[in-house]
């Protein structure tokens, strides 16, 4: 934004050049605008005043200052115009050449004699004198994206570490700036041509900015790993620590990379994060942060992602051995043995007990789903006939599904 200001009048009672500088102030560091950079550029006012034998009168004006190099710099000036003539009637000729002879007056005009005057330059203020500039640039805020991630498992905590990878993106960034209105023209008056009234509430129409190059991501900052501990089902953490220099609205787009850890199944889900950063009293500072999902839920602190690991499940049947040490002879038909099998104890690694990870495996055909039931008894029978060998194997009738480590007995 751009205003200006007039310094008082000054009168002049002698005619000569009088030169002036003019600085801005710049306060105590105690009573500084937050966020503004003071101009520190020195201006030279120059103005030759001269007498008219009528008056005093302003000849001409300069602003100067210089540059880095030394070089004089001139930002604006305007040379008095020398009229002759009563009132600016009458002959004319410029001030600066007495000899040359007036002009004719005209018959409508007639000859008087002629005094020089001289016009005081008249400008808009606006547009003219020492322009200072004060860049504006507030303190900048930071922010760490979270992100949280659970496992779920159908058998229990994990028994082993697994890695997950996050990435994030930045996808917009728009200034929060209010548009300033344009002064208003006139209106033409009710039932002129043009004249229409305007639709309410309707703002006017304004480019959108991007502000991307105010936000500062630090290298590797937009990745993340998060591992989750053999027996526990939960890490969480954070994308690095994001500078924003411009208030505005910040929208950036995370997501978990698709690995290949086994037995994990991976969320398809994608959170966006909306960053709203405002300016107070020059120091920015994020007001408002949204995690919200694919799906339109929301959190306020961070982006979560469920996981489930379920691992692929191994099986073994286990199988019982009748030996005769001596063969059936033809009076005996046949004979018939029984076997039975328990489940004595099951336990991991650290000792847990794991026995209800000995399962049987049912699987829908309808649905293709399978379900796991507790298993732990299962038997066998073998029967032998005269004239067979008399050593005869045969599996028991269950075949177990283990969907846990460990061991068995």
């Amino acid at each position: 934004t751009t205003e200006s200001a007039l310094f008082g009048k000054i009168d002049f009672v002698k005619a000569g050049t009088y030169t002036f500088q003019i600085t801005e102030d710049e306060p105590a560091d105690d009573e500084k605008e937050e966020g503004i950079t003071y101009d520190p550029t020195v201006y030279t006012l120059t103005v030759v005043v001269v007498d008219t034998d009528a008056d005093l009168a302003v000849k001409s004006y300069k602003y100067t200052y210089e540059d880095e190099d030394g070089n004089t710099v001139l930002v604006d000036s305007d040379e008095a115009e020398f009229v002759t003539g009563s009132e600016g009637t009458g002959a004319t000729e410029p001030a600066d050449d007495p000899t040359e002879p007036p002009t004719e007056p005209t018959e409508e005009e007639p000859a008087v004699n002629s005094v020089a005057k001289v016009k005081t330059p008249v400008k808009d203020p606006a547009k003219i004198g020492a322009k200072f500039t004060n860049p504006y640039k507030p303190e900048p805020t930071n922010y760490e994206p979270a992100v949280e991630k659970i496992v779920t498992t159908a058998f229990g905590p994990l028994v082993e570490d697994k890695i997950f990878n996050f990435e994030l993106k930045l996808i917009s960034a728009t200034p929060t700036e209010a548009v300033v209105d344009e002064p208003a023209e006139a209106e033409p008056a009710e039932g002129e041509a043009g004249a229409e009234e305007p639709a309410a509430g309707e703002p006017e129409e304004a480019a959108t900015k991007d502000i991307k190059d105010k936000v500062t991501i630090p290298e590797g900052g937009d990745k993340l790993q998060l591992i989750v501990k053999a027996g526990e089902t939960t890490a969480t953490g954070k994308f690095g620590n994001i500078k924003f220099e411009q208030a505005g609205t910040y929208v950036f787009e995370a997501t978990e990379v698709k690995e290949k850890e086994a037995g994990i199944t991976y969320s398809e889900k994608v959170w966006t994060l909306t960053l709203l950063v405002v300016d107070h009293d020059g120091t920015l500072k994020v007001d408002e942060d949204t995690y919200t999902d694919d799906e339109n839920n929301s959190n306020k602190d961070k982006a979560t992602w469920t996981n489930i690991y379920v691992p692929e499940p191994t099986t073994y049947t286990p199988n019982v051995t009748k030996i005769l040490e001596t063969p059936l002879d033809a009076t005996v038909a046949e004979k018939t043995f029984h076997f039975t099998l328990d489940l004595v104890e099951a336990y991991d690694e650290d000792g847990n007990d794991i026995s209800k990870f000995s399962t049987k495996a049912t699987k829908n055909e309808e649905t293709g789903e399978t379900t796991y039931t507790e298993l732990k008894h299962s038997e066998a029978t073998i029967t032998l006939s005269a004239g067979e060998d008399p050593t005869k194997t045969e599996p028991f009738e269950d075949e177990f599904t283990f969907t846990r480590a460990g061991t068995d007995v």
